[in-house]
């Protein structure tokens, strides 16, 4: 078995056989308060589950401010180039307002400028936030794409165990997650898996939904009196990929160099 993987990696690497590099997009949604530091990620700056640069800021101001909606917000790709896609979001009912769930003097790491800041709909009444990306182009969808939400909750330092309700429509795609996202950031991305119920909600700090197809959707977090803690730090939009027919025919010429190698070495 040994014998055959080394034969069938050699064989992959002679022919030319690689993996296509993700398509990605990625969103920080953050504050930028003098007085509790500024969390906001350079370009440079490398961090989420699907690790990837240039970052989408999407800034509001100080701590507990009202965030005021925005659309038309230009999209770049990971690599720094325009994606053509746009960005707008909203909130209905209630305080529109940046929060955090990391307070430290202490310079942030990456990953904790992502998990640092994150809007919410703050109010003990029903309403929701909602965040639309439009123009996503056939790179990213042709062959279906992944959604990374990272969840935020209103705590700092200490695990309230807030539930938060997310939804995300595109097309006939219909889905909600529920998450206690009580998980505060400490070094780790945890997933908190795809309940659809209240009753079944894991327990993590960010979220995925899985095999969108259109060129635009809408992320919402619920607030309602079982979801109190539906804040958002941002998200990637993963394109995904499949061998290009070239790679494909050198694959299958791959494995029959493995047959014949097998046979060989079995004599």
């Amino acid at each position: 078995m040994k014998k055959t993987l080394v034969v069938f990696l050699m064989t992959c690497g002679l022919l030319g056989v690689t993996a296509d590099a993700a398509v990605v997009i990625s969103v920080n949604l953050t504050y930028n308060d003098a007085s509790n530091g500024n969390p906001s990620l350079n370009a440079s700056d490398t961090t989420g589950v699907i690790p990837a640069a240039n970052w989408n800021q999407v800034t509001a101001g100080n701590l507990g401010s009202s965030i005021t909606p925005a659309s038309g917000i230009a999209l770049n790709y990971s690599t720094g180039a325009n994606s053509g896609a746009t960005f707008a979001h909203s909130s209905s009912g209630g305080a529109y307002v940046p929060r955090r769930s990391i307070n430290k003097s202490s310079a942030f790491t990456n990953d904790e400028k992502l998990m640092a800041g994150y809007f919410q709909r703050y109010t003990l009444t029903s309403g929701s936030h909602s965040y639309t990306v439009t123009g996503l182009s056939d790179a990213v969808t042709q062959f279906g794409y992944n959604l990374y939400v990272y969840v935020g909750t209103p705590n700092v330092g200490v695990a309230h165990n807030e539930v938060g309700q997310y939804r995300v429509t595109s097309g006939s795609f219909d889905q909600t997650i529920w998450v206690v996202n009580g998980n505060v950031y400490t070094g780790n991305f945890v997933d908190g898996g795809t309940s659809s119920t209240l009753q079944t909600a894991g327990t993590g700090n960010y979220i995925v939904f899985s095999g969108l197809t259109e060129s635009s959707f809408t992320l919402t977090g619920i607030h309602s009196a079982d979801s109190r803690g539906s804040g958002i730090n941002g998200f990637q939009i993963e394109g995904l990929s499949i061998p290009e027919p070239g790679t494909v025919v050198l694959m299958l010429m791959a494995f029959g160099l493995i047959s014949i190698t097998r046979k060989r070495l079995t004599k």
